[in-house]
């Protein structure tokens, strides 16, 4: 243990434009105690510490450990095995393998499951399918020895929720690169809470984030998901999403979760920025100073209670299996929740990372699954399966006993480890309250055999039974002694049946919030000579100023882009439209308009804007919008989901339709759910838009969205079933046509309908097939009166049908979201699965109908997307040619453009994109990256636009017309010639489901951009690393080719506003004028808002570099604040840092070490150094040093 040096230390303040110097002297700390070493262990959440005497957890232990002692080896593996729910709930959604699944004990850990319930109904007051599956398990473990000798262990959900809950059909919000551009604690806080409140209403215990990995390599395609290049910045992020998950850390309320963080730890700095490779950077130091602190934060005091380990390596050591990491968490920490393995990162201990015998090898899963445990590892993901688990488990308990010290001895397993691997789960799971409502009254703390109790003696006891309840079954109403589990606020044991906390509910509920956190999370990068906002009020300009025509350009103008881990193509949920359910009896539809609606898309934005301008101009007054998308999002062809705002449920030809006219103002198409899959026996109608899923169970209505807001919920029977979608679609204007550019107004493009593995689909246009998918079925699953269409038109004769039906039947047609770069090459200009060629003419409205038809027959694989069926209604507006042989329109420059056999050629959505633009007033250029470029394996060696847009781009650019460039993906772009040439530049990132809209606010001024990007923007790839807080000698020299600077520094940012700042000062807990170990400092200084707009400023402080034992970096963040102020508006802003929790460094000897001298922050505007814009130069004031004895500092860690 090192104490701290005894010398002085100097606290010096220095602000834009102003200095105040303040200064402390610090006794030898050898006269007062020790200091800060890495050996410090404090407890995790500190609010739990009523008094010093004893222990918050001591109930809990006590109960654990007797717990334990009473579990057979087989419920220990069980605990620690993760179940894929659909091994559990089977392909017919009734819990049918229920008995497989708990061949050796009950459900430990289930995952990839998120049950969307029905609401509960006077009928049916609790239908959630969670509840009976839990009840279910809990019955079993009550009722079957030898799990019945003890208190019954409820089994605890997992889900994905990076930006929103895995479901894909929850509130989506911008992704977790974005947010933290917002610099908005409060508005993070307020997300997590969102999701946590979302993800607790499907039944999940604990969500698999906030990632902390820092993102110091750009390249890396899972950059998106962290927080930035910063440790300070993402503790701050990373500790306010956890404590929103967690609500505060009350993580048994009926609507918190427990956040894993992950991945433990450094995987966003891999070599190459290639997913999974080797670590690369400066090393242990690094690792203990930068990638520790966001960890060890977020579990101390974020609410954090799960840890899921890395699949990278460090120093040649995997992380699954890394001592330096455990030694950390466990000793250093002392950490007591669950350790979990990345999906297969077991399994690369075995085929990658070659530490462990292969598969092969006859003692290959033992020492993998040996080592694993040994290490510290706990719950396992996916990469054994049950058997081989829970067998090999046993059988190293059994290698244990045998005392042979041979060097050849086989591998073993302590039963005293194993019990302390699933001693995390079982905290964990008291911690969330699923044991409380178990317990027999007035005992807390012994474990309860639950068949003496008589806590499921009303309980049915049948395995197997359907999980979806009706009005018939007994399971959701049974009484139970001891406390009520469904009404318990302390007990996360069961899902509240209430309407309020229904997903849907909620869902429409957080819907502004997903608009707040897209607008915030905006970053204006350029706005030259005041292009942005866009004007379009007289009162603030002139009819000179305001824009004749826009040109909305590029292929991110009109589709949502939501980024990784949100359902095919990105884009799910799609935004919320108008439901509507119907009684088959009645035959009546009553849907209500979808008034007040957010957009989704940036056109869908621009329009509304421009209609609202426009609807009181002379038509000579009106601003007209044309549109073309140029190009794909990559390299190929791909998928993309026509907007609902495009659709409309008007015209239906269903005959189960009587009065349609109330369906006219929704978004979307007609839908009629029938429980055949011939198109027989309709049982409910909804306007829906066709780009979803049902997850693992059949579809329902909820009945909750009809206009009198009391419909009817229906279920359909089985996963077998038929969909016919009907309505409008509405091709958007390309051009304003004229008698000489008509054919500009027209795309010769695709359009088609994906499908999931077994399933069918066939668009109609007008009447006339033009596409199918997977069509036709095996002839098996056919009779010979549904082989045809119900309108009785076919393009397959029944005769004729293949017995195995289409290549395609058993694979579906979707395209995956990130496919290698041999499928760009091989597949560049080739239509996607599916695809029908069609020619759209902008602004006509085509008659559409989806005829849909699925079968469940198969169990799932276990994927995080796994679902029974699914479908997307998708076209592809990039110019394709005729596709005839016929010969192509003519460029500009005279030539013939060209094509491959099929009449596709990439350079003439270019053309035609250029042709549409050229007569504009202004461009706004909609490019970036999205699902199929940016994302888990989406790595790249460049940073530039793709090579497609780039030639879009630069085609576009050369028009010579004001170009507003709006960036959207997960990374920052290395693009500088256009960064020079825009007019005006925004960065959206991954914006989230309301991010159309957002954007669109932010260009026509309605909300004034304010964030600052947390990723440092390259001029080059070729530059990188290109992170802020960079060591002196990093840019001492540069290149002789390329600026080895960044174009754009971490925490940069432009507003529409401008601010001055004051009076900036500072001053510690312990002393107006010192600060010691155990106290915190106060940053204080005045902002106001010098302009006419409301806006936001982010006030930023940094450790400047200094003389110390190590190098340290020329700039760190050390606090921040994002402060919203209207038109000359000032604020007193305050901003606080913990002296212990980010001063200390680790010396020379590998110590912690708060070291004494002088210490100089900065007010700066970010993360540049002077001559890069990051402050004004400071003028110097000096005041006299104050003495203070040194307080005894705290031990390091928690």
């Amino acid at each position: 243990m090192k104490p701290t040096r005894g010398s002085s230390f100097l606290l010096a303040v220095i602000g834009v434009g102003l200095t105040v110097l303040l200064s402390v002297l610090f006794r030898n700390a050898h006269e007062v105690g020790e200091g800060i070493t890495s050996a410090r262990k404090v407890e995790l959440v500190k609010r739990d510490q009523a008094d010093n005497n004893s222990s918050p957890n001591a109930k809990r232990d006590a109960f654990v450990q007797a717990l334990l002692d009473q579990m057979t080896p087989e419920e220990l593996a069980m605990q620690i095995h993760m179940t894929f729910a659909d091994s559990v709930v089977g392909p017919t959604s009734s819990n049918s393998l229920f008995s497989a699944a708990t061949r050796y004990a009950p459900l430990g850990v289930v995952h990839d499951w998120y049950p969307l319930s029905p609401p509960p109904s006077p009928s049916n007051p609790d239908p959630n399918l969670y509840n009976a599956l839990q009840r279910l398990n809990l019955n079993f473990s009550s009722s079957t020895p030898p799990f019945d000798s003890h208190t019954p262990i409820p089994f605890m959900q997992l889900g994905e929720c990076l930006h929103g809950v895995g479901s894909f059909k929850q509130s989506m919000f911008p992704s977790p690169i974005a947010l933290s551009s917002s610099w908005d604690e409060d508005l993070v806080y307020k997300v997590g809470r969102a999701i946590g409140t979302e993800a607790r209403s499907v039944g999940i215990h604990a969500c698999l984030c906030p990632v902390l990995d820092l993102g110091k390599e750009p390249r890396w395609g899972r950059v998106q998901e962290a927080w930035g290049e910063d440790y300070h910045l993402t503790t701050a992020m990373g500790v306010s999403f956890a404590w929103g998950l967690s609500k505060n850390a009350t993580h048994a309320a009926s609507d918190a979760v427990v956040p894993v963080v992950k991945h433990f730890i450094g995987h966003g700095s891999p070599q190459g920025g290639i997913n999974a490779a080797p670590y690369t950077g400066s090393g242990v130091r690094e690792y203990m100073m930068e990638f520790f602190r966001p960890f060890k934060a977020v579990l101390g005091r974020g609410g954090g209670r799960g840890v899921m380990m890395a699949y990278h390596e460090f120093d040649s050591v995997p992380a699954h299996v890394n001592p330096f990491f455990y030694d950390a968490l466990f000793e250093e920490w002392g950490f007591d929740g669950f350790v979990m393995a990345d999906d297969t990162g077991i399994r690369m201990l075995q085929n990658r990372h070659t530490v462990a015998p292969p598969v092969s090898s006859p003692l290959g899963d033992a020492d993998t699954i040996s080592q694993w445990l040994n290490a510290g590892g706990g719950i396992q993901f996916y990469d054994f399966s049950l058997d081989e688990w829970v067998n090999t488990i046993v059988s190293l308990l059994s290698n244990s006993t045998s005392n042979s010290t041979s060097p050849t001895s086989p591998p073993s397993l302590s039963l005293k480890t194993l019990q302390s691997r699933v001693r995390g789960v079982l905290n964990v799971k008291w911690d969330l309250g699923l044991f409380r409502p178990l317990l027999s009254s007035g005992n807390d703390t012994e474990p309860v055999s639950a068949s003496s109790s008589g806590l499921f003696s009303s309980m049915s006891s049948s395995v197997g039974t359907s999980s979806r309840s009706t009005p018939q079954d007994n399971n959701s109403t049974t009484s139970r002694t001891g406390s009520d589990p469904d009404s318990d606020p302390n007990s996360s044991l069961f899902v509240p049946p209430s309407i309020s906390t229904y997903y849907e509910t909620l869902t429409a509920k957080h819907l502004p919030l997903t608009l707040e956190a897209a607008r915030k999370a905006i970053v204006l990068l350029e706005n030259r000579n005041g292009t942005l906002p866009i004007k379009l009020s007289m009162s603030n300009s002139s009819l000179d100023s305001i824009p004749k025509k826009i040109a909305l350009i590029g292929p991110f103008g009109d589709i949502l882009n939501y980024g990784d881990y949100s359902g095919p193509w990105g884009a799910s949920p799609v935004p919320p439209s108008t439901s509507t359910s119907t009684s088959t009896s009645t035959s009546v539809v009553n849907a209500s308009s979808s008034g007040g609606r957010i957009a989704g898309t940036l056109r869908e934005g621009i329009l509304g804007y421009l209609e609202e301008f426009n609807s009181g101009q002379s038509e000579e007054g009106k601003v007209k919008l044309v549109t073309s998308v140029g190009t794909n999002t990559w390299l190929y062809n791909a998928q993309y989901g026509v907007p609902s705002y495009l659709l409309s449920p008007s015209n239906s030809t269903n005959s189960t339709v009587v009065d349609a006219s109330n369906v006219h103002a929704s978004h979307g198409l007609f839908a009629t759910y029938y429980a055949s899959t011939d198109f027989t026996d309709p049982r409910f109608t909804r306007v829906e838009t066709p780009i979803r899923d049902w997850g693992l169970y059949p579809p329902f209505d909820s009945g909750l969205n009809t206009s009198s807001g009391s419909g009817k919920v229906v279920v359909l029977p089985s996963n077998n079933f038929s969909v016919i979608w009907e309505g409008e679609l509405t091709a958007p204007v390309f051009d304003d046509v004229d008698a000489d550019s008509s054919e500009l107004n027209e795309v010769n493009g695709f359009i088609g309908v994906a499908v999931g593995p077994n399933t069918t689909a066939r668009l109609f246009i007008d009447g006339e097939v033009v596409a199918e998918s997977s069509y036709p079925p095996p002839a098996s699953l056919l009779s010979a009166s549904s082989s045809s269409s119900p309108t009785g038109s076919s393009s397959s004769s029944p005769s004729n049908l293949n017995p195995n039906g289409s290549p395609t039947f058993q694979t579906g047609t979707f395209l995956p979201n990130i496919e290698p770069l041999t499928y760009s090459i091989a597949n560049a200009t080739i239509p996607p699965p599916g695809a029908g060629r069609f020619t759209f003419e902008g602004g006509k409205k085509y008659t559409l109908r989806i005829e849909y038809q699925t079968w469940n027959l198969a169990v799932k694989v276990e994927n995080v997307n796994s679902v029974n069926s699914q479908v997307g209604l998708w076209w592809n507006l990039v110019e394709q040619g005729l596709g005839n042989g016929t010969a192509l329109p003519v460029r500009g420059d005279g030539e013939q453009n060209g094509g491959d056999e099929d009449g596709s050629d990439p350079s003439l959505g270019v053309s035609k994109a250029v042709e549409i633009a050229k007569s504009s007033d202004l461009v706004i250029l909609a490019v970036g990256a999205n699902w199929n470029s940016d994302g888990e394996s989406g790595d790249r060696g460049t940073l530039g636009l793709s090579v497609n847009q780039t030639q879009l781009a630069d085609a576009i650019f050369d028009l010579g017309i004001p170009v507003v460039l709006v960036l959207q993906g997960g990374r920052p772009f290395a693009i500088p010639k256009y960064y020079s040439r825009a007019a005006a530049v925004l960065d959206a990132f991954f914006p989230g489901q309301s991010g159309g809209q957002a954007i669109a606010d932010v260009l026509f001024g309605a909300f004034n951009p304010g964030g600052r990007i947390a990723l440092s923007v390259p001029y080059d790839a070729a530059a990188l690393p290109v992170y802020y807080n960079y060591h002196v000698t990093r840019h001492a020299l540069s290149y002789t080719d390329i600026p080895s600077f960044p174009l754009y520094y971490f925490g940069y940012g432009l507003s529409y506003t401008t601010f001055s700042t004051s009076n900036f000062n500072g001053s510690s807990s312990g002393g107006a004028q010192t600060f010691a170990s155990g106290e915190t400092i106060a940053f204080r200084v005045t902002v106001k808002n010098e302009g006419d707009m409301a806006g936001s400023y982010v006030a930023q402080v940094y450790l400047l570099a200094r003389v110390s034992n190590i190098v340290r970096p020329a700039r760190q963040l050390v606090a921040f604040k994002r402060v919203y102020l209207d038109a000359g508006e000032s604020q007193d802003v305050s901003m606080t840092l913990d002296v212990d929790e980010f001063l200390p460094i680790v010396n020379r000897r590998y110590e912690w070490e708060l070291e004494t001298g002088d210490y100089t922050f900065a007010l700066l505007e970010n993360g540049g150094p002077e001559e890069m814009g990051g402050q004004e130069a400071p003028k110097k004031k000096k005041t006299k040093n104050k003495k203070k004895n040194a307080k005894k500092p705290n031990e390091e860690g928690f």
